[in-house]
């Protein structure tokens, strides 16, 4: 009985292993206070959705960074240097969702290499599977930090209404595509008060790729300017665990889906032409109401 049961165990190692790891990206152009706390509520929400989720913290010690640069703790270039196994290297972070510090060690994760290979396997093993990276890289404009494998993937590029953030935003797209010649990207807006200064966002920095080289700039979602993920954040939780009715945490869901539909449809080589939302679905903000 018990080889029995050790047989369906590697059975279902081996056809874990063979599903491929979705690596979605964060970055923006300078820091955005809010895409630390983004980063962690969207993993929240695909943990939620059943999706086994690790957080990749490229920006560890950097502003925008989940974990600190402090000596003697463990990190994605250990792992791969073969200098700790994987789960010493794992932090529990916010409602213990786990975090991988990576100062090092990021442009090589979806590469080719054994070193990946073997890291993908490892990953496929922990318990639950791992399915989704989850990488938060630093804030800047220098594509150092992607691989050519990495921009095949999906790349998220968050942005809040202020000028400084859109016209940056507009350059490290325009640096992106240029460098990887990747033509699609999504947005997360964060920030906003409501959904017309969203769609103001998305709307200039999308007619703008598409005007440059044509690239697409589809909307991921908003996260708006909600007190509710401050205060969440100023106590160390996830908006999406400790206020799941908040509008803002349906946001995140909403996000989520939309990854996962997206994640069903590469594996199917059937990448949808249409944008991942409708306005109305996507950003689930209500045009605000003046309170009494």
């Amino acid at each position: 009985m018990a080889d029995a049961f050790r047989d369906q165990a590697d059975g279902l190692r081996r056809l874990l292993s063979s599903v491929p790891l979705q690596f979605i990206t964060l970055t923006s152009a300078q820091p955005e206070p809010g895409r630390p706390w983004a980063v962690l509520n969207l993993a929240a929400a695909l943990r939620l959705a059943g999706v086994g989720v690790l957080v990749v913290d490229a920006a560890a010690g950097a502003p925008g960074g989940l974990t600190s640069a402090r000596g003697g703790g463990h990190e994605l270039a250990d792992v791969l240097a073969g200098r700790c196994a994987l789960e010493a290297a794992i932090l529990p972070g916010p409602d213990a969702i786990p975090v991988l510090p990576a100062r090092t060690g990021v442009a090589g994760l979806a590469g080719e290499g054994a070193a990946a290979r073997h890291l993908a396997d490892r990953l496929h093993a922990l318990p639950g599977g791992i399915e989704v990276l989850l990488i938060n890289l630093p804030a800047g404009e220098s594509g150092a930090q992607f691989s050519a494998a990495l921009l095949k993937h999906e790349v998220v590029v968050t942005a809040s209404p202020q000028r400084e953030s859109v016209t940056g935003a507009y350059r490290l797209l325009r640096q992106l595509a240029r460098e990887g010649g990747k033509r699609q990207f999504r947005l997360l807006v964060t920030g906003a008060a409501h959904a017309h200064e969203a769609a103001r966002v998305h709307r200039t920095l999308a007619q703008a790729m598409q005007r440059w080289n044509g690239a697409r700039l589809d909307l991921l979602g908003v996260m708006p300017a909600d007190p509710h993920l401050r205060l969440a954040a100023s106590q160390g939780r996830v908006l999406v665990a400790s206020e799941p009715a908040a509008a803002a945490a349906s946001n995140f869901r909403r996000m989520a889906d939309s990854l996962i539909r997206w994640r069903s449809h590469a594996q199917a080589r059937e990448r949808a032409s249409a944008p991942l939302f409708s306005w109305a679905d996507a950003v689930g903000l209500a045009t605000p109401k003046m309170r009494g």
